[in-house]
């Protein structure tokens, strides 16, 4: 697909800690009984503007409006909870997959090995039942049978089948034809089955995506035990093997872990195929970070691709994992989504169920998709409205790393400086990095007025 990433230059990002007014701090973990607390699942539609979060914490998915989401606003809907076994509650959900063609959610549950079916998730009204179960014959039994301990699900929009990840090593698929069946539904087909490290077999499969990848239609899924991405053109034959591969050399050579690197995964929990760029983003869970690959960067690869991240959130650099509750800081990252700009954003954002810290941030920016790291330049903390803004700045840089090419790290001549309290300005003796690398043409005017107006923000009192 045709990209012309010299334009994906990253001006100025931004960082929103989304959460309601009962909120931990920047520096606290402590958990807490809200929709928002321990997010592990997330799913959006552009259409409408709405958010589908499931939290592990207080078993519930929660429809939000992304507008009321970024400001700590209240969910419009929301569905489960805990309690005995029934079309009502859930033993431990994982994640929801959004139909919108039929406005159907479907949540893994995943202690009692079931996925429940939502009819008109996004127009029905707090504490409406699940429509249907599938995995179970009814809502009050718990047997795996079908599934064993599911965790991820994902919707192809083209086609209507559904995809759904479980403990035993095997995605299992969907039709939509059999979706819509009346009485128990079951499985069209699956693929892997067997745990372990080769090219029909999959180790603690959990977030799982549809998108186009390299040009086609692909169902892509987080290996976890193997710390890789398995990829399926689809549709698939019944057992076909994985098509492509990210994150290891050889289909049946898998290391995951240490030692951080760029091209290392460690529990990757989630990802998500931005289609109209083909960019990858991927929760590297054990590792505290997201990772982002360009098209340009993982497609040359196939089918196995160990690659280099082409950016970074939640740490300072590539090599680096550390957990943190800070600024900027992730800890145990679960769910990803990339969501283009739209009617409800004007830039595009990067959602990340931050679960060990209990919030849901959002990266938001002009373009994501050439940053090599998110090192703050600037923090400013509205208590007043309990959420914090962080300013970023970037250097131009390339995004490709064909031989010779060159990045300047986000960090190079960035001080951060920090004010608390609404009316305050900007210290004095704080620095801001002037994009100085292109001068000429419409993108060096473009860059340096951007830089202007970011720093003739930053100097006087807003919000």
């Amino acid at each position: 697909m045709a990209h012309n990433w010299s334009l994906a230059l990253l001006v100025f990002l931004g960082l929103l800690v989304i959460a309601q007014a009962a909120t931990p701090t920047f520096t606290s973990s402590a958990s807490a009984s809200y929709p928002l607390s321990s997010p592990t699942g997330l799913a959006y539609h552009a259409g409408s503007g709405k958010a589908f979060v499931a939290s592990a914490s207080t078993n519930q998915l929660s429809v939000y409006q992304l507008s009321a989401l970024q400001t700590g606003g209240a969910p419009l809907i929301t569905y489960g909870g805990s309690g005995a076994t029934s079309a009502s509650t859930f033993g431990g959900i994982t994640d929801v997959a959004y139909d919108s063609t039929r406005d159907i959610c479907y949540a893994t549950d995943n202690l009692w090995n079931r996925v429940l079916v939502y009819s008109a998730c996004a127009a029905s009204v707090s504490g409406t039942p699940a429509a249907k179960v599938f995995g179970q014959t009814t809502f009050s039994t718990i047997a795996a049978s079908t599934f064993t301990n599911p965790w991820g699900v994902a919707v192809d929009s083209s086609r209507g089948d559904l995809y759904v990840s479980d403990k035993n090593c095997k995605i299992s698929v969907f039709s939509a034809a059999n979706l819509l069946a009346s009485g128990t539904v079951t499985a069209s087909s699956s693929l892997a089955g067997t745990c372990g490290c080769s090219q029909t077999s999959l180790n603690n499969p959990r977030g799982i995506v549809t998108g186009t990848v390299n040009g086609i239609s692909a169902l892509v899924v987080a290996d976890y035990g193997n710390g890789r991405l398995m990829g399926w053109n689809i549709p698939a034959a019944n057992g076909a093997p994985a098509t492509f591969e990210l994150g290891a050399s050889s289909w049946t050579v898998c290391s995951p872990g240490a030692p951080v690197a760029a091209n290392v995964l460690s529990g990757p929990s989630d990802l998500y195929v931005d289609s109209t760029t083909g960019a990858l983003f991927v929760s590297d869970t054990l590792n505290n970070r997201v990772l982002i690959f360009n098209a340009a960067t993982y497609a040359p690869a196939f089918p196995n691709a160990k690659v280099a991240a082409d950016g970074v959130v939640g740490q300072t650099g590539l090599a680096t994992g550390t957990p943190g509750s800070g600024t900027g800081n992730l800890n145990s990252p679960n769910d990803v989504i990339y969501i283009q700009p739209g009617a409800q954003n004007p830039t595009d954002l990067l959602l990340v169920g931050d679960q060990l810290n209990n919030r849901l941030q959002s990266f938001q920016g002009n373009s994501l998709l050439a940053t090599t790291s998110d090192t703050p330049a600037y923090y400013y903390n509205y208590s007043a409205y309990n959420y914090s803004v962080y300013y970023y700045s970037s250097l131009p840089g390339v995004s490709s790393r064909a031989a010779g090419s060159s990045q300047v790290p986000l960090s190079s001549g960035v001080a951060a400086s920090s004010v608390a309290g609404a009316g305050s300005s900007v210290a004095a003796g704080s620095s801001f990095v002037r994009p100085t690398q292109v001068t000429g043409g419409r993108r060096g005017r473009a860059l340096k007025k951007s830089w202007k107006h970011h720093k003739r923000l930053l100097n006087q009192n807003f919000f």
